[in-house]
């Protein structure tokens, strides 16, 4: 028997709870994509992310028969994935002040943290981290922050 694997990212975006004010177009997508995941084949898997699980319609979430919670990164795997980001670019920063800045990065998702070096490598202003403007991408750049 071979597998199949149909995946969806940010399913959120497809099938977020129904509401009253949704217009008709919407509502069939909705429909149509529900009666599809009932009727798939066996050997189909159907693997679905999202960042926002409540916003989806309950009957989506119904359908999922087993859901994996992927937590936000803890600080060492911030740290990497800083460093993964900056590749090759020259920057000031030790290993120990990476670590130190991803410490301060908490709550910080991998999409963030990828947004995060962009910006600072733009030459972003200031860092809200050190309280000298409004951005803290730039400490990644100029060492304002990561050694506090």
């Amino acid at each position: 028997m071979h597998t199949a694997c149909a995946p969806h990212a940010q399913v959120d975006a497809l099938v977020s709870a129904r509401t009253d004010g949704e217009n008709d177009s919407t509502r069939r997508l909705k429909n149509e994509l529900l009666v599809r995941m009932s009727e798939a084949a066996q050997g189909v898997l159907v693997l679905a992310a999202t960042n926002v699980p409540w916003a989806l319609d309950p009957a989506v979430r119904r359908r999922f028969e087993r859901r994996i919670h992927v937590p936000l990164p803890e600080a060492e795997a911030r740290a990497t994935l800083l460093r993964i980001h900056l590749g090759a670019t020259p920057h000031e920063l030790s290993a120990h002040e990476v670590l130190g800045l991803a410490t301060r990065l908490d709550g910080f998702s991998g999409s963030d943290l990828s947004v995060l070096v962009r910006r600072a490598l733009r030459g972003s202003p200031a860092c809200t981290l050190c309280g000298r403007g409004d951005d803290p991408t730039v400490c990644i750049m100029h060492r304002r922050c990561a050694t506090r």
